[in-house]
């Protein structure tokens, strides 16, 4: 087995140890970066997975913070939040880009999207947030929430007021901009 062949196998299993048995809210990223798997507790940095335990501290947990990483992964997926890459190595999003219909990468993002329950799909990235919405409106999916959450590693502050917005209307709490119930809609984000 080649390292690459490794690290996304070990990728895979860490992400699946995480998975809700009904994912509520999915996150869509593009690749793991070197160094900064979102599922990965022995990874540091200011990363998605920082600014999402950031807002989470904010929102569920009244600006306390989690005891660790750990806590804050398991606390993700009990309330039903999942994060799924298009692909499980960057090296593989440089070279193809968005998934073409009917690739694993693109069969896989089918199959996480296909819970009945699913009130939410966001893309992390501007780049395939299109791409996104345009497999949502064409699968058997309709979760009430869907939108662009806007990271950008050097500026992660839009995207955390994104996330917020779009938890506080998942949940129906204050600071939300609900509008009526039902139907697929946009999150009005930044």
């Amino acid at each position: 087995m080649s390292p690459k062949n490794g690290r996304s196998e070990s990728v895979r299993k860490l992400r699946e140890c995480y998975r809700p048995a009904r994912i509520r809210s999915l996150l869509v990223g593009t690749s793991p970066p070197d160094g900064h798997f979102f599922y990965d507790c022995t990874t540091g940095g200011h990363t998605v997975s920082t600014a999402t335990r950031e807002v989470f501290e904010k929102v569920y947990w009244r600006g306390h913070e989690y005891p660790g990483k750990v806590e804050f992964l398991c606390d993700f997926k009990r309330r039903g939040w999942y994060l799924h890459d298009l692909y499980d190595d960057s090296q593989e999003w440089s070279r193809k880009g968005l998934p073409e219909r009917g690739s694993e990468a693109w069969r896989r993002l089918v199959d996480v999207l296909s819970g009945d329950e699913l009130e939410a799909v966001s893309a992390l990235f501007k780049s395939i947030e299109g791409f996104l919405e345009d497999l949502v409106r064409d699968s058997r999916v309709k979760p009430r929430l869907v939108g662009g959450l806007q990271y950008v590693a050097r500026s992660p502050q839009v995207f955390k007021e994104n996330l917020e917005r779009l938890i506080r209307n998942l949940d129906g709490l204050a600071g939300g901009n609900q509008g009526s119930p039902g139907g697929e809609r946009r999150v009005e984000l930044a």
